[in-house]
């Protein structure tokens, strides 16, 4: 009876579906076309989209129509007649070298957006120059290679650095976090970064406060027919070398042996962190400066 019911329902919204003021044919992840009806909210630059029945959304898909781009971050699954999300209106594009450049959406966490998420909007996620912001892109194959300290042009001359970024707390997106960059000594402008080459690199930021602990990830990347991929499988021990105290940091290795924390105790120093792969002895370094919280 259920099932029945369903289908009828089904039955009944598709007939209409696409005779509604509200029906776009959106293009879908720039690979594909979705049949959708885009419903208002509260907010102009937030929008409820209702999938044709049998069509699937997910959460960090990318929706093209009426010469917008809009990024998903929320998806009902559980409707059995048809699916349905949140989608936020992107506010510019990055662009990532693959090795062509590639724009990707992307979607400023502004205070209703934040609030939305649970998190507490006075601590400094303000969207004026020389401060942090936070951004969301999807997670997906060409964003997957944005790494601490990338730089990245948001706006015009702006540029802003990446300090944090998290793919956990929201599954199929990027949660960025960026502070505004001043580098006065380039006269040109920065290039986005490129793909990993083969090789080991250690991500984390150059520069470390007192009292902060930070975290640093180990990575390996090879070679496999022509195309550069990171050796998931590689393990590293870390450890500190260089003349600065051992009073001066506190070292943590992480289980996963991927990647390890830092801790400031004092300043000011340079220390260098140190990456041994396990299996071959290879190593990789990475200077850290230890400063004052001021």
């Amino acid at each position: 009876m259920r099932e029945r019911d369903i289908n009828q329902m089904q039955n009944i919204i598709e007939d209409d579906f696409k005779d509604t003021p509200s029906y776009r044919d959106a293009c879908l992840n720039s690979d594909s076309y979705i049949d959708i009806q885009v419903v208002d909210t509260l907010y102009p630059n937030i929008k409820t989209v209702l999938a044709y029945p049998g069509k699937s959304i997910n959460v960090g898909d990318i929706f093209e129509f009426d010469n917008t781009y809009w990024l998903c971050f929320e998806a009902d699954k559980i409707n059995p007649v048809y699916e349905s999300g949140k989608i936020y209106l992107c506010n510019n594009f990055l662009t990532i070298n693959t090795p062509i450049p590639t724009n990707v959406p992307y979607v400023v966490y502004d205070n209703i957006a934040l609030t939305r998420m649970g998190l507490d909007t006075n601590k400094g996620y303000i969207l004026t120059p020389n401060s942090r912001m936070m951004i969301a892109v999807s997670n997906n194959d060409i964003t997957k290679h944005i790494g601490r300290n990338d730089v990245y042009m948001l706006y015009d001359n702006d540029y802003y650095r990446v300090v944090d970024l998290n793919r956990a707390r929201t599954p199929g997106l990027i949660v960025i976090e960026m502070d505004y960059y001043i580098n006065s000594i380039q006269d040109t402008p920065l290039s986005p970064p490129s793909l990993p080459v083969p090789g080991y690199v250690i991500d984390g930021v150059d520069l470390l406060k007192t009292g902060q602990i930070m975290t640093y990830i180990a990575k390996k990347y090879v070679e496999i027919e022509t195309i550069i991929v990171e050796d998931k499988e590689a393990k590293f021990k870390f450890s500190i070398i260089g003349d600065a105290p051992t009073s001066a940091y506190t070292l943590t290795s992480n289980k996963d042996d991927k990647s390890c924390t830092i801790k400031c105790n004092g300043f000011p120093h340079t220390i260098i962190l140190q990456a041994e792969d396990k299996d071959t002895g290879d190593t990789v370094n990475k200077p850290i400066k230890l400063i004052s919280f001021l």
